[in-house]
């Protein structure tokens, strides 16, 4: 019947926000650029480790497996990829 339908060219232009807010969105999408940077190499390490943890034939319990799945601290992640080189048990492996 006479319904009007909104398309973009019925939007009023987007205006800009002010200083401080726009400050504060750009700093929020930095940091969020950053974390997502950061979560993709702790992802990939994880990846990595449980790719060579198999590889070494290292048998993980399942909570072992979930420490290592879960783990966010790149440095234990790191330390755990040089560990595994010459890791027989995953005690080798954690220590």
């Amino acid at each position: 019947m006479g319904s009007k339908t909104r398309t973009d060219e019925n939007l009023p232009p987007l205006t800009r926000c002010p200083p401080f807010a726009q400050q504060l969105l750009d700093r929020g999408m930095r940091e969020g650029r950053r974390e997502g940077k950061l979560e993709g190499i702790r992802e990939a390490k994880r990846d990595v480790l449980l790719r060579l943890v198999a590889r070494a034939g290292v048998a993980l319990t399942e909570p072992e497996r979930t420490q290592l799945a879960t783990c966010t601290d790149v440095a234990s992640l790191d330390r755990w990829l040089d560990n595994v080189l010459g890791a027989k048990t995953a005690a080798d492996l954690f220590s």
